[in-house]
């Protein structure tokens, strides 16, 4: 028998080492379940191709998800389709990412949804502003997208989809925290 069979290291004849194999089995797995247990992730950005960037990783993770292109879009679909997080940038015209967030809180169908925040801009006040809203993470953009579906996918495995926002006693998670 082949000795070679039992080695731990990537085979160099092959696309990709079967450990990134698993994962990809393992998320059309989780896709293929039901739409009413599969938790449902809101991307709110102003760029379309951030958007599906996320969108992408995060399906890979096993969640839906559904898009908006500004606050305003983000907020219809947050309170018609009750997702179980919302991911938002900060910066989009008209209704941005914190006045969103203030929409979200004061309406009590949408009061408990999760919410991280990026940004491309780390202005002075703005991770405070959104620990302020309860975020869970305050994420520099441009955000490592692995790392970020991996953090929504332990937001989710942790609870077991059934999120609650923070209180406002509680840390929103910085950018720092994401990588750990």
């Amino acid at each position: 028998m082949d000795s070679s069979a039992n080695r731990s290291e990537p085979d160099p004849t092959l696309p990709w080492d079967y450990s990134e194999w698993r994962h990809l089995h393992k998320a059309v797995v989780r896709l293929e379940a039901p739409a009413d247990v599969t938790p449902c992730v809101l991307v709110v950005d102003d760029d379309p191709a951030t958007r599906l960037l996320y969108a992408l990783n995060l399906e890979l993770e096993g969640l839906r998800v559904i898009e908006a292109s500004d606050g305003k879009t983000g907020l219809a679909r947050a309170r018609e389709e009750h997702p179980d997080l919302i991911l938002t940038d900060v910066m989009m015209p008209g209704l941005d990412g914190f006045e969103l967030a203030a929409q979200l809180r004061s309406d009590e169908s949408t009061s408990r949804i999760p919410l991280i925040f990026l940004s491309g801009e780390m202005m002075e006040g703005r991770e405070t502003r959104a620990h302020d809203y309860g975020a869970l993470a305050f994420l520099a953009k441009p955000v490592d997208v692995r790392a970020l579906a991996a953090l929504v996918a332990g937001v989710f495995a942790a609870s077991r989809t059934s999120v609650q926002a923070p209180t406002s006693g509680d840390r929103a998670l910085s950018m720092g925290d994401a990588a750990a």
